[in-house]
């Protein structure tokens, strides 16, 4: 690792993966999910998309993590890196000390869920939904339950449960559960998609 990269000073901080939005306003403005960062920096994907930054700009961002309550930080500074897909790794002029609770909850779900895989279960039948549910329980999963698709973006959008499945029921009309599946493939590009089926 590159020194002033996210993660590089380890006595400090962890980098961490989180859900979250960047605002890059430098020679050119743009918009990008959260890769993963520390409060010495982030990275932020801009993969298929076209940018002007390069190493050794200068930048203002504005960094937000999804289901955060204290809305968008204001931040300067310097990109360091721009990958071949195109993330680009921006290290802050000053530590973010702000951020650091936050990250430091990101951190330790990040950890947890190294050893208990987090299924997100999408499904409108109740009684269905429950025992599909009772049965991942049994078999050490943790498991979030969600009626409807909103339900579900919005606990994904709750960054601190690092889902790493979701789990879709077919629904009538089946197209939306089609939609919900692109969305999270979009979306959330990480996730492991299932279609979830349960006896009755």
């Amino acid at each position: 690792m590159r020194q002033g990269e996210p993660g590089s000073d380890r006595r400090r901080t962890a980098r961490v993966c989180a859900s979250g939005r960047v605002v890059i306003h430098g020679e050119q403005c743009d918009l990008g999910p959260i890769v993963d960062v520390s409060i010495t920096g982030v990275r932020v994907g801009l993969a298929g998309r076209a940018t002007d930054h390069r190493a050794g700009d200068r930048v203002e961002l504005e960094l937000r993590f999804d289901g955060a309550r204290g809305g968008w930080s204001e931040l300067s500074g310097r990109v360091v890196r721009v990958d071949l897909d195109l993330d680009v790794v921006v290290a802050f002029d000053e530590p973010a000390a702000e951020l650091a609770d936050r990250i430091q909850d990101e951190l330790l779900a990040a950890l947890e869920s190294e050893t208990v895989e987090h299924v997100v279960l999408v499904d409108p039948v109740a009684s269905r939904r429950a025992e599909m549910a009772a049965m991942l329980r049994a078999a050490g999963r943790r498991v979030s339950e969600a009626a409807t698709p909103l339900e579900a973006i919005a606990l994904l959008g709750e960054s601190c449960g690092h889902a790493q499945v979701i789990a879709i029921a077919d629904t009538v009309p089946e197209a939306a559960a089609d939609e919900l599946r692109a969305y999270m493939a979009r979306e959330h590009p990480r996730l492991r998609l299932v279609r979830a089926t349960a006896a009755g």
